[in-house]
């Protein structure tokens, strides 16, 4: 079982907000909406040294997306409509406490060991894949409806 939450905050600003010349206003018709997530780590099952099995839960994950437009002209039906979208927008890396759970459980280390020889002669080698989610993605155009 995995519990999940999300806050919206949504602005929209009237058509003739802000600074303007003629028709135009910069921050006239000028909608956002953000969108923060964090949802739970999965549960697993684990067994510390001499005690009995214990279930755990991973660390939980929060990301959060904007997406923001601007209507540029709009008659009747037809409108110009400018946008930004972006996921992941503060590029978080959450932990998905993966290879060696136990390390995690008792220490807190979600990385290799020191003493490994892998990581003495590689580097963190497992530094890229270690983590849940997408990197920040950014989307921009404009959408004309007619």
């Amino acid at each position: 079982l995995r519990t999940q939450a999300s806050l919206t905050v949504f602005f929209q600003s009237p058509g003739d907000f802000g600074p303007g010349m003629r028709q135009f206003h910069l921050l006239g018709d000028v909608r956002a909406n953000m969108v923060w997530h964090i949802q739970s780590g999965s549960a697993v099952w684990y067994t510390p040294p001499g005690k009995q099995r214990e279930l755990y839960h991973r660390p939980i994950r929060t990301w959060t997306d904007l997406q923001a437009e601007k209507t540029l002209a709009s008659s009747g039906s037809r409108d110009a409509v400018v946008y930004l979208e972006v996921m992941n927008l503060f590029n978080q890396r959450d932990s998905n406490a993966p290879g060696s759970y136990p390390d995690y459980v008792r220490w807190g280390l979600n990385a290799p060991r020191p003493n490994d020889a892998d990581y003495q002669a590689y580097g963190d080698y497992s530094e890229l894949t270690r983590y849940v989610g997408n990197p920040r993605q950014v989307a921009a155009g404009i959408k004309v409806n007619f």
